[in-house]
């Protein structure tokens, strides 16, 4: 989260976050992350920087990754309750 912009290619974890605003490519084909580099080096690098922050701080910071941790956990919790409900 330094405010770069970043390409990423859609592989692993990165199709989760691979939608604006980063840069993706489908193959990693140098050919490929030349189209995007040329194509980012035309866009207004700093507003992508940015938005890219704002993005992992909003979905990758400790209290969203609490969040979703607390979710998670809530759902486990819960159908551990009905389970222990319905051996009644």
């Amino acid at each position: 989260a330094c405010s770069k912009p970043v390409v990423l290619t859609n592989v692993g974890v990165f199709p989760e976050i691979s939608k604006p605003p980063f840069c993706t490519i489908s193959e990693a084909k140098p050919e490929s992350l030349a189209e995007k580099i040329v194509k980012m080096a035309n866009s207004d690098l700093e507003n992508l920087g940015k938005l890219a922050r704002n993005f992992v701080e909003k979905n990758y910071s400790l209290n969203a990754l609490k969040a979703k941790l607390e979710v998670f956990l809530e759902r486990i919790l819960e159908k551990n309750r009905e389970s222990a409900d319905s051996r009644r």
